[in-house]
C-alpha cells in the first residue's frame, strides 16, 4: 500500500503491488475470486487506473 504525495500532480491514491513467480501465476490471479470480487469496489472509487507489469530476468 502506498499513499500519495501532496503537490504532485502525477501520484495516485492507492497502489496495489503484486509480486508473481511467472506469466503463468499473474494470469491466474486475474480470475482468482477474491481479486475479482474486489473490482467492483476499485471500479466504484476510482477516477483514473493504470497498469504497469514489470518483469526481470532470474538472478
Amino acid at each position: 500500500m502506498a499513499t500519495a504525495q501532496l503537490g504532485h500532480e502525477c501520484t495516485y491514491d492507492l497502489v496495489l503491488n503484486s509480486v508473481f513467480e511467472d506469466a503463468e501465476a499473474l494470469n491466474a490471479y486475474q480470475s482468482h475470486p477474491e481479486h475479482a470480487a474486489i473490482k467492483p469496489f476499485l471500479g466504484a472509487i476510482r477516477t483514473e487506473r493504470q497498469c504497469m507489469d514489470y518483469t526481470h530476468p532470474a538472478p
